[in-house]
């Protein structure tokens, strides 16, 4: 073979390589657009990542959830109560309390978020919610929409949490800003007081729990305080709960309540009597305040019987002043942020 057919077939072959080469990266590149189109399907279409406009009805294609009619997630036209309130809704819209009382205004039948008028009421709109929910996976696309909770129309009524147990007076975060409260857990609807670095802090002790009121602080009238009483601590491992506390105290021989400290000033003469009797027996001493469930209406109606629907969390924050329906507690009320956008109930 010639010089110049040897030279001739290399080149043919190194052409060979070189289309062969390209139609290699040719392939990986229409993969890569392809890969890439997939990918932004699926982000757009299917996950759909874009902001719900609070102010449009809910575009539900989720067969779990239905189909949301007349600005209307469930169906509750037919919910009898006994305040003899004719419509029910809970809206798929998604705003913040105000906003969302504002819209029950401009509704035909429904003029306010709802509002329980009885405790029968409630008993059978949170029957009716979940008669309209009926398995964990419909539970869970309303969830996740929603925010978990439900605006209804009642809100804390500020700087009024605490009573003491003549119920003669109540205090706010005001107050505990200045009295050092400690270890505040929601969940926990008593009070006491706790030495810690040489000064007495309030903290939240369970109503029920022994371990709260083992030790607890009575108080007596007496001439030789700036108070007008006089405290002592006492020790008793039997006691239970804040009621016995209470009776505790009122069987002493001398005339006595369970303590109550209603100012910063009261708190420094407790601290001057109680001193020496502070021990580690007693790490908690129970004193006389229970937490008070206010909450009014946003046009300052209040809840008019004592409800038991309401669930406190340990992520519960102090700024958390609305009251929702949440699904993850069985359609209780729970406390949540009124500036946070959820659905929400008229009636």
């Amino acid at each position: 073979m010639s010089d110049d057919e040897n030279e001739s077939e290399g080149a043919a072959e190194e052409s060979g390589k070189s289309n062969l080469l390209y139609i290699v990266i040719a392939a990986v590149l229409i993969i890569a657009c392809l890969a890439a189109i997939i990918i932004l399907v699926v982000y757009f279409v299917v996950l759909n990542p874009g902001e719900k406009d609070s102010n449009d009805t809910l575009a539900i294609t989720d067969d779990t959830l239905g189909q949301a009619r007349n600005d209307s997630l469930f169906d509750l036209t037919d919910l009898s109560t006994e305040s003899d309130e004719e419509v029910k809704i809970v809206s798929s819209r998604l705003l913040n309390f105000t906003d969302a009382e504002d819209y029950c205004k401009t509704l035909n039948a429904p003029k306010q978020l709802f509002f329980p008028g009885t405790a029968a009421d409630e008993v059978a709109l949170r029957e009716k919610m979940r008669d309209q929910i009926p398995n964990v996976e419909q539970s869970n696309a309303i969830l996740r929409y929603c925010g978990s909770d439900f605006f209804i129309g009642l809100r804390k009524i500020l700087d009024k949490d605490w009573k003491t147990t003549d119920e003669d007076f109540v205090f706010g975060p005001v107050f505990f800003a200045e009295m050092f409260l400690t270890h505040e857990d929601p969940s926990e609807q008593c009070l006491g007081i706790t030495e810690e670095q040489d000064e007495l802090l309030f903290r939240t002790i369970d109503c029920a729990d022994s371990e709260g009121w083992n030790c607890i602080l009575c108080q007596s009238k007496c001439d030789n305080s700036s108070s007008g009483f006089c405290y002592q601590i006492y020790v008793d491992k039997i006691r239970t709960d804040f009621e016995e506390a209470k009776e505790y105290c009122e069987q002493l021989e001398i005339a006595s309540d369970l303590a109550t400290i209603k100012h910063k000033s009261i708190l420094t003469e407790v601290t001057k009597q109680i001193k020496s009797q502070m021990s580690d027996e007693c790490p908690i001493i129970g004193i006389g305040h229970q937490f008070a469930q206010n909450y009014e209406s946003i046009n300052g109606e209040a809840l008019n019987y004592e409800t038991s629907q309401i669930v406190y969390r340990p992520q519960r924050k102090s700024f958390h002043n609305c009251l929702g329906i949440t699904l993850e507690s069985d359609f209780k009320w729970e406390p949540i942020d009124c500036a946070s956008k959820h659905c929400f109930v008229c009636n």
